[in-house]
């Protein structure tokens, strides 16, 4: 499993890309990574591409994903998840519904197009 990502400051953008499985310690590196990156801004939005996740999260990675969503967040910038997979598309979308519902902007997409489209990334 890896989650790899890039910071592009000038965008304001930072793009997370999911790949193999993904568990919940692996989560949990890739936010410390993230966090001490100088050049990580908590008002960057995000772009999370998880279509190269060959099965679904485990849950505990999934309980942390949900309070990253819940805490991580206190810009409430926008954040965009990228699957193709029915079953993790499916997940993101009771992901967005619940965040919908705090107040955050948080959606699930199919297309990296789409995703690029409402995070107005040119």
């Amino acid at each position: 499993m890896s989650i790899e990502f890039e910071i592009v400051a000038e965008q304001q953008l930072i793009r997370v890309t999911c790949g193999g499985s993904l568990s919940q310690q692996e989560f949990r590196d890739y936010l410390a990574r993230r966090d001490a990156d100088p050049r990580f801004s908590l008002a960057f939005r995000r772009l999370m591409d998880a279509r190269g996740l060959a099965e679904l999260p485990s849950p505990a990675a999934m309980r942390a994903f949900a309070e990253y969503l819940a805490t991580g967040n206190p810009q409430r910038v926008r954040i965009a998840f990228v699957a193709s997979a029915d079953a993790l598309y499916g997940m993101f979308r009771m992901a967005e519904i619940i965040s919908e519902i705090n107040g955050f902007e948080h959606r699930a997409f199919r297309t990296m197009s789409e995703a690029e489209a409402w995070l107005n990334i040119s």
